[in-house]
C-alpha cells in the first residue's frame, strides 16, 4: 500500500475512488451476506462491521458514526431478506447526469439500500432528514420510497449497547440506540454518547482501536 497506492482503488483509480476513507463497499456487501446466511450473530456482525472499518478504512482515525449506520443498513437487509428472499444491495450507485474532476468522472450518489425499485435511507434518531436524499433516488435512479416495515429491536452492537430500527415513513430507516440493563430496563442513549462507549470500550480490547474516534 505504502509503494503502490493505487492497489487500494483496484488499480484503477479513474473508476474507483473513496473520499470518505472507510472500509469498501464489497467489504460491507460481504458483511452483509454472511449475516444473512446465518453463520454469524448479530453481535458478531457488528464486530465485523467495527473490524471492517479499522482494517480496510483509509483514514487514520475512522469515525464510530459510520460503523453504526452500516450496522443499522446491514440489519434492515437481512430484514428484508428473511421477508422477499431477496437480496437488497446496499450503497448502490446511482449517476447524477453531473460530472466531476474537470467533467473526467460521472458523478454519483450511493443509496443505502435498494431492493427491486423500492430505496431506504437510513438516519440516526434526531439526525438528518432523509426526505431529500429520497427525492434524489427517486429523480436520478428511477425509485420509489421503501414500504414501512416493522420495527427491529434488541440488534446487538457492542456489550450491552443495543439498536433499534423504526420506519416512521415510507423509506426511512431510523436507528436509535439504547443500553439493555441486567433488570430489564433500557437507558436510551444518543448516538454521540453510544459512540463515544463504543469508542472507550475500543480502546480497551485491542491497540488497533485507538485508531478509533467518536468523530473526526
Amino acid at each position: 500500500m505504502t509503494l503502490n497506492r493505487y492497489t487500494y482503488t483496484h488499480n484503477n483509480p479513474w473508476r474507483f475512488v473513496d473520499p470518505s476513507g472507510h472500509m469498501p463497499v464489497w467489504s460491507l456487501r460481504l458483511i452483509s451476506e454472511t449475516y444473512d446466511s446465518g453463520v454469524v450473530a448479530d453481535w458478531e456482525a457488528s464486530m465485523m462491521v467495527f473490524g471492517g472499518n479499522l482494517a480496510l478504512g483509509n483514514g487514520k482515525h475512522p469515525s464510530v458514526y459510520t460503523p453504526l449506520h452500516e450496522i443499522a443498513q446491514i440489519n434492515v437487509s437481512k430484514k428484508l431478506y428473511e421477508m422477499t428472499g431477496q437480496k437488497p444491495e446496499l450503497e448502490k450507485s446511482l449517476e447524477t447526469g453531473e460530472t466531476e474532476l474537470f467533467g473526467l468522472l460521472k458523478k454519483k450518489y450511493e443509496a443505502d439500500i435498494v431492493l427491486g425499485n423500492e430505496v431506504w435511507e437510513v438516519k440516526p434518531l434526531n439526525g438528518e432528514d432523509p426526505k431529500p436524499q429520497l427525492e434524489l433516488c427517486k429523480k436520478i435512479g428511477g425509485l420509489t420510497e421503501g414500504k414501512q416495515l416493522k420495527p427491529i429491536s434488541g440488534i446487538s452492537v457492542f456489550d450491552q449497547i443495543k439498536m433499534e430500527i423504526t420506519f416512521p415513513n415510507k423509506g426511512e430507516a431510523i436507528y436509535g440506540m439504547y443500553i439493555q440493563n441486567d433488570n430489564g430496563t433500557r437507558t436510551t442513549l444518543t448516538t454521540a454518547a453510544a459512540a463515544a462507549i463504543i469508542a472507550r470500550g475500543l480502546v480497551k480490547m485491542t491497540p488497533a482501536g485507538r485508531r478509533f474516534s467518536p468523530g473526526y
